[in-house]
């Protein structure tokens, strides 16, 4: 049973020294077995780190929803890279993922890795209660435990496997708060709101304080959580032949430094990075903490062995059992491994390798690229520990510095590149954010970021992604004031074949110049006649925005390439990224209420705001 809490700290749980009571229920697990008391994840944020510790590697393929992040991210894992749940299955195991993330669905690589995937649903539209402007409501675990009990007591009696992945720690912080007693009654209510949300820097202290009383709350209520799921594989009479895991994804970041809250991918600190990991079960010794050094990625070596599972994966990460055996353990690694985001979550990450003396952040990017605070460098040394609010660049020691080059030669650059090497999967349906390139860039450059409507050239613009959080671009022209030249546009595609449809919607213009959109077509070499296709005027302050298809076509040289022109003279031209959806998968494209809640989804956790 392994019970994930996203966004747990350790230092906020009573058995690793906090000072409040937040964790009586974990505490008891942590006597009853291992608590591990420097265990470091393999990234700050979810999409860096579930992949890791779910396979035991550093650098594995990406299991989450393709629809959130794009196509060029998704390539298969290597040979010898599994999941968790596949070495279970393989071994005989019944298997169930319990989910409230967003990022996971059940056509997912991870969801579909499971016998059985029952994500919690979110509760949409319901805040008026609350008085939030917010329209989602993240779901605590609590919703779930009903499926989740008789899961576990029509399973009792055969092995099985079970990863929760609960969002009771995460933000927002939403009432009921577990003990009012810890909360200032004065605290304006505005602002508390604010900080439950996850916005309002910069943070007075009277605000961390706040931030800290509504964490902790939420710890408390993850506690419960898992004293529910503990007494129902007692009642299932499972119990004492069950191996539990208590961990987290990554940490979370509380504004100790005035500023930051949550847990940004491009961050490092090791209040992000450092998190819980306890086992307790059958055999295993009661109450005993290891000072050694740990990483996620060891997890799945230590069930493997703990458990006496089969397997032909291969993992970065070792087994800890040397360490729960031995009287006085020794290390088993000589530094933990990270990665954080550079540009984008799907581009080649930073990495982060954590010495006792010294943290080496090293870039792939030029130094300009490099998106950490600080002076622009590709690489910064840290002095460790390495806190939010206390960090400090430091020389780097030079046998650090050598042991720190060698192995991103040898290990980590190599791991990436391997990674790389493997072919893309092409999902049920993809989407490309606007990010077409002209076929002869050597001519004057038709497209602008200043927006004429008579200048005769194309007007650039970037808009919120109707899915995934980044943004896409979008062309414009006004026929009607201009005649801008026509585009040839490449785009690189597996090959396959595939309905196409192309991302256009209307203006707000603000006033009353009500007009409809509209494009012309011509997909090369195929076709010799252009098409018009549009979407009809909406009221005045509002838009029409659709995915129009525009043709099935076979790609066999991995690009696709096509005409764009302006539509009809009384209409604007708005055109933005197109959508493959490969022959005989119609059924997996979302609608648009699909599409909503899914962006309510990642907006109630503070991932977009859009």
């Amino acid at each position: 049973m392994w019970i994930l809490l996203d966004a747990c700290r350790p230092d906020h749980l009573s058995c690793y020294g906090y000072h409040r009571p937040t964790s009586p229920h974990i505490d008891a697990l942590a006597k009853r077995g291992v608590r591990f008391d420097r265990n470091f994840a393999q990234g700050p944020a979810t999409l860096l780190s579930v992949e890791s510790y779910m396979t035991g590697r550093y650098m594995p393929a990406q299991y989450q929803d393709a629809r959130h992040l794009g196509l060029w991210f998704l390539h298969t894992p290597e040979p010898g890279e599994k999941l968790v749940s596949t070495i279970f299955k393989e071994n005989g195991y019944a298997t169930a993922m319990f989910s409230a993330s967003p990022w996971y669905g059940e056509t997912s690589r991870l969801g579909r890795s499971f016998d059985t995937f029952t994500p919690l649903a979110y509760d949409i539209d319901s805040l008026g209660r609350l008085n939030y402007r917010e329209s989602a409501v993240p779901p605590t675990f609590e919703s779930l435990n009903p499926d989740l009990f008789k899961w576990i007591a029509d399973h009792a009696a055969s092995p099985f496997f079970v990863y929760l992945h609960s969002l009771d720690t995460h933000q927002p912080h939403l009432p009921p708060d577990t003990d009012a007693a810890w909360f200032d009654p004065s605290f304006p209510e505005a602002r508390d709101k604010d900080l439950r949300w996850w916005r309002g820097a910069p943070f007075s202290e009277a605000d961390r304080r706040r931030i800290v009383d509504l964490y902790d709350s939420d710890v408390m209520a993850a506690d419960e959580t898992v004293h529910a799921v503990v007494a129902a594989l007692e009642r299932a009479g499972v119990l004492d032949r069950t191996l539990i895991l208590i961990g987290s994804d990554h940490g979370d970041a509380l504004a100790e430094d005035g500023e930051t809250l949550g847990h940004p991918d491009t961050m490092s600190y090791d209040d992000l990075l450092r998190t819980p990991l306890i086992l307790a079960g059958p055999g295993l010794p009661a109450g005993k903490t290891i000072q050694i050094r740990t990483e996620n990625a060891d997890i799945v070596p230590t069930l493997v062995d703990l458990l006496g599972l089969k397997t032909d994966a291969r993992f970065d990460g070792v087994s800890l059992r040397p360490a729960i055996s031995a009287p006085d353990p020794l290390e088993l690694h000589e530094y933990t491994f990270a990665r954080t985001s550079t540009y984008y979550f799907s581009t080649e990450p930073n990495r982060v390798i954590r010495f006792d003396d010294a943290k080496f952040e090293l870039s792939p990017y030029p130094a300009e690229h490099f998106q950490q605070p600080g002076d622009g460098k590709a690489m910064y040394v840290w002095a460790v520990p390495d806190r939010i609010g206390n960090r400090r660049e430091i020389p780097a020691p030079a046998l650090r510095l050598a042991r720190a080059d060698e192995l991103i030669r040898t290990l980590f650059d190599p791991a990436w590149d391997a990674h790389e090497a493997q072919p893309i999967e092409t999902p049920p349906y993809f989407e490309v954010a606007g990010d077409q390139v002209l076929v002869d860039p050597a001519k004057p450059n038709p497209v602008t970021d200043a927006e004429d409507p008579k200048d005769n050239l194309w007007t650039r613009r970037t808009s919120p992604y109707l899915w995934r959080f980044e943004e896409q671009t979008l062309l414009i022209s006004h026929p009607y004031s201009e005649d801008a030249p026509g585009l040839v546009l490449t785009q690189k595609v597996p090959n396959g074949t595939y309905h196409i449809s192309i991302f256009c919607r209307t203006l707000d213009t603000g006033g009353d110049d009500v007009r409809g959109a509209s494009f012309s077509f011509l997909q090369i070499p195929t076709e010799r006649d252009f098409r018009v296709f549009g979407v009809p005027a909406a009221k005045p302050d509002e838009t029409n925005k659709e995915w129009i298809e525009v043709g099935t076509y076979t790609i066999t040289d991995g690009t696709f390439v096509y005409w764009l022109d302006e539509g009809r003279r009384e209409d604007v031209t708005v055109v933005g990224g197109l959508r493959f959806v490969p022959l005989g998968s119609e059924a997996a494209v979302p609608g648009a209420s699909e599409v909503n809640e899914e962006r309510e989804r990642l907006k109630s956790l503070g991932y977009t705001g859009k």
